[in-house]
């Protein structure tokens, strides 16, 4: 019969692996909201454009229709994981195109567009 002497070494180490396993996941939120016409989701990827594009600007070509918010990053860089996030969100939106409408610390919020 083994001791808790004996087990212990080997739980340790399945618990610094959990630990380690939660630091590599993405612990960020992305939150969609919509506002206005709803449209069909357009699948996963679905080629979103990245726009440069202030609320004028951008309701002057395109329908908005809401926001993406990135809550919760680790630091002030949007990453390529993020975009794809940002992108698989927009499209089940409809979208064709976002823009970033504002950022802080920690977060990340994006317009979503439509064509008209």
């Amino acid at each position: 019969m083994k001791t808790i002497a004996h087990v212990l070494p080997a739980l340790c180490l399945v618990l610094l692996l959990l630990l380690a396993a939660a630091g590599c996941m993405s612990r960020y939120r992305v939150t969609p909201i919509r506002s206005g016409a709803l449209y069909p989701s357009k699948g996963e990827a679905c080629a979103v454009q990245f726009q440069n594009l202030n609320f004028q600007e951008g309701a002057s070509k395109y329908e908005n229709l809401g926001l993406i918010t990135l809550s919760g990053t680790d630091s002030d860089e949007f990453t390529p994981q993020m975009k794809k996030d940002v992108e698989r969100a927009a499209c089940k939106m409809g979208a064709d195109a976002v823009s970033l409408n504002a950022s802080g610390p920690g977060s990340f919020q994006f317009i979503v567009w439509r064509a008209r």
